[in-house]
């Protein structure tokens, strides 16, 4: 998995590598290493190792007590002296892939014997509605945004930060947006799709983009499409864009693309989309008109949320690192360094994808 170490500063390297030694190696009460041996295990500076150590204790994995040394904190959950909480802001809309990164975040959160709270933003309210509705201080409280709407991220960020709240922004990317950002390299997911129908022999290939085209991690994995599509040598590789509203379903927009994309002399052998929704769409349109995936054509996917495995057939996809993306997230809000990093999925490969069949020109269109 590629996290980008080598971009952050060398404390927080140190810091980051000592916090997972903590969770997996000591238990509540235990004696810490010291910071000369820290420092000459590491080969780093005592001073690098001071500021991580420092870093830990604010954190509260660390206990410092004068004269006796460093020792681990970590309070069961019913005796925990919890002084932060994590607060998780996200759309008030049904997705199972939020579903799939709060649960993610729950558990590293309680792990790190810190108390979490999810708040829905509903539909039209506005940034300074959603800030005012925040009842910690920023002392006491450290926030997530969570698939914000693009419009918004910015300005909740800086309402937030106006106010001394420390803010990581998961999955929404906004051109120029300064602020702690963790999410998935979007490029690379649309190389490892195509490289795995290529590996196939697929050389039609159809991008269907069933989401608002408008964010730009959309037009990222767009772009990444058209890119690995023209070094892969792909001879026809289509991205197909319906016309859509932001709250439309996904998984209808998919659905009612599907008469066009596949009612034309010139029909793909395989169907990338923007999201496991789309794929779910597609695949109930092929389905419904007698289409066999995968010997007619292939399909993949992109998030890997859990009912993807429960398809006929199971649902190849591109996974999001649900489990990175919410440690990183908690990580960053104890950084002091400010920056954006982007993690690596990974193709999890199932049962809609297939060599390419020799026949499949031959095949008649469908009706609509």
């Amino acid at each position: 998995m590629r996290e980008r170490q080598q971009d952050l500063p060398l404390h927080s390297q140190v810091r980051r590598a000592l916090r997972r030694l903590i969770q997996d190696d000591f238990n509540n009460g235990d004696r810490f290493f010291t910071e000369t041996a820290i420092a000459e295990k590491l080969n780093v500076s005592a001073g690098t190792v001071r500021r991580a150590l420092a870093d830990l204790t604010r954190e509260g994995l660390l206990v410092r007590r004068v004269a006796q040394g460093t020792f681990v904190r970590k309070p069961d959950s019913a005796g925990s002296d919890v002084k932060t909480v994590l607060r998780v802001l996200l759309p008030q809309y049904d997705s199972e892939m939020f579903s799939c990164l709060l649960e993610a975040l729950e558990r590293e959160a309680g792990s790190r014997h810190l108390a979490m709270e999810v708040y829905r933003t509903p539909r039209g309210q506005s940034a300074a509605e959603v800030v005012a509705a925040i009842r910690h201080t920023a002392a006491e409280a450290r926030i997530i945004l969570l698939g914000t709407l693009p419009s918004m991220t910015s300005e909740l960020n800086e309402f937030l930060e106006a106010r001394g709240f420390r803010t990581v922004t998961i999955d929404t990317l906004v051109a120029g947006f300064k602020g702690r950002y963790v999410g998935t390299d979007n490029l690379l997911a649309a190389r490892i799709g195509l490289e795995h129908l290529v590996g196939l022999g697929h050389r039609h290939i159809a991008f269907l983009v069933n989401e608002p085209n408008d964010q730009l991690t959309v037009v990222q994995r767009i772009a990444g499409f058209q890119k690995y599509a023209a070094e892969l040598r792909v001879e026809n590789a289509e991205v197909i864009l319906p016309e859509m509203e932001r709250w439309q379903n996904a998984f209808d927009v998919a659905y009612n693309a599907m008469a066009d994309v596949w009612n034309k002399p010139d029909r793909p052998s395989a169907i990338m989309t923007m999201s496991d929704y789309g794929a779910f769409g597609v695949m109930k349109w092929l389905g419904e008109h007698e289409v066999h995936i995968p010997r007619e054509v292939s399909v993949v996917g992109f998030e890997n949320v859990p009912s993807g495995r429960f398809t006929h057939p199971a649902l190849t996809t591109i996974a999001h690192p649900v489990v990175a993306l919410a440690r990183r997230a908690i990580d960053m809000l104890w950084e002091e360094s400010v920056y954006q990093e982007f993690l690596e999925p990974e193709l999890v490969s199932r049962e809609s994808t297939a060599e390419v069949f020799s026949s499949i020109s031959g095949a008649s269109p469908v009706r609509k």
